[in-house]
């Protein structure tokens, strides 16, 4: 008897120490609960541990590669699993230092598995997913839908990494196809829409405020949505606008007849739910202005500008140029060099501004301070760092 007791002593010993040279377990799969949350990358879990003697709690939050670090056992890999699951593998882990470990494991802070609920709900906001949540499950979470519009809103959309899916409650409530009641991602957005709204279109490009424009009713006009989208920046233009259904198909929209009263409205398409409308910023060309002016360099100017515009942004010549003298280099795409001569104070003197001359792209104006010596130095020194700069801008 004393020897049995000396016996269960020491193996009560050994059991308490730290076991050496032992392999960890091998965790096979572990089957979800799909009630439960289940853990991510950025998560931060709250660790209870009670050894048999104290509590102690710890904060950790889930690494890039989907582990924890935890003391005396290392790193854990705990991505995909419930909290749950984390507590029994760390008591399996943490047998190896105590006889009875009790672990339990909370989420403090839910980073990796949302959702976003917007529209016509009581509580819209961001809800952890719980294992395999539904449309349904998120709703009834955010205090379904608001009572004002009940009847009307039976229209929800689910947007999933740019994608959009209609899908309609009445149809999962009252016809029971549950098979619309999606089984939901991280990063998922869910909109109700309100009674009285026909969808969503998109608007992009030149306009102040672009993005998702809910249309409220039919028929929906360009003229409707560029006001939600807060009008058109400077550098729109509206003569290239156009409209891309969601079957791919483009339409051209000419918004500046519209816009300055020529056409209705009503004779562009009409907007409909899925629709993309974007308005293309103006054509631009580069250009060189050199010589006698204040700000000698390359300038990008609207497509159909003139050499007076380019010399405005120049900040026009300075004492002692020769106006009448300007000279337009231009570079054709097979190398073919012409001059031009632009007499541009004999254009403003004489109020012939309509015969300004229209720029091309790498266009080259040079102002002189002679008509002889300085359009030599031109050529000269100024030719070959310009052509090298026209062929960077052919290229482009």
């Amino acid at each position: 008897m004393k020897f049995i007791c000396k016996w269960g002593l020491a193996a009560a010993s050994v059991l308490a120490w730290p076991a050496v040279g032992i392999p960890e377990p091998i965790l096979g799969p572990v089957a979800l609960d799909v009630g439960e949350y289940r853990v991510g990358v950025g998560d931060v879990l709250r660790i209870r541990l009670y050894d048999g003697k104290e509590t102690s709690e710890r904060e950790v939050r889930v690494r890039p590669d989907g582990k924890i670090s935890f003391d005396m056992i290392g790193s854990v890999h705990v991505r995909d699993f419930t909290p749950t699951q984390i507590s029994e593998v760390l008591k399996l882990r943490l047998k190896k230092y105590y006889r009875q470990p009790d672990v339990t494991v909370f989420v403090e802070d839910f980073v990796s598995q949302k959702v976003l609920v917007i529209g016509n709900v009581k509580i819209p906001g961001t809800y952890p997913l719980m294992g395999d949540d539904r449309i349904l499950d998120v709703l009834a979470r955010a205090g379904w839908v608001s009572k004002p519009a009940v009847e009307g809103a039976d229209q929800v959309v689910l947007l999933r990494a740019g994608a959009r899916e209609p899908i309609s409650l009445s149809a999962i409530l009252n016809e029971a196809k549950m098979d619309m009641n999606r089984s939901l991602h991280a990063g998922d957005v869910i909109y109700v829409i309100a009674s009285g709204e026909k969808g969503m279109v998109r608007v992009q490009g030149e306009v102040r405020a672009p993005g998702k424009v809910w249309i409220e009713r039919t028929p929906t006009w360009v003229t409707d949505v560029l006001t939600s989208a807060g009008g058109l920046t400077d550098q729109a233009d509206p003569a290239r606008a156009f409209m891309v259904r969601p079957d791919g198909s483009r339409l051209p929209v000419d918004l500046s007849q519209i816009l300055n009263g020529r056409r209705s409205p009503a004779d562009a398409p009409e907007l409909k739910d899925g629709d993309l409308l974007f308005v293309p910023p103006k054509l631009s060309i580069r250009v060189f202005v050199l010589g006698m002016v204040r700000s000698p360099g390359a300038y990008d100017l609207p497509a159909g500008s003139h050499v007076l515009a380019a010399m405005a942004r120049a900040g026009y010549h300075v004492p002692g140029a020769v106006l009448d003298s300007t000279r337009v280099v231009r570079v054709s795409p097979t190398g073919q060099t012409q001059v031009f001569t632009v007499a541009l104070e004999r254009l403003v003197m004489d109020r012939q501004v309509q015969n300004d001359m229209e720029l091309s792209e790498g266009d080259v104006i040079f102002v002189p301070k002679s008509v002889i010596s300085n359009l030599g130095d031109f050529w000269e020194k100024f030719w070959p760092l310009v052509r090298v700069n026209i062929q960077n801008v052919q290229s482009r």
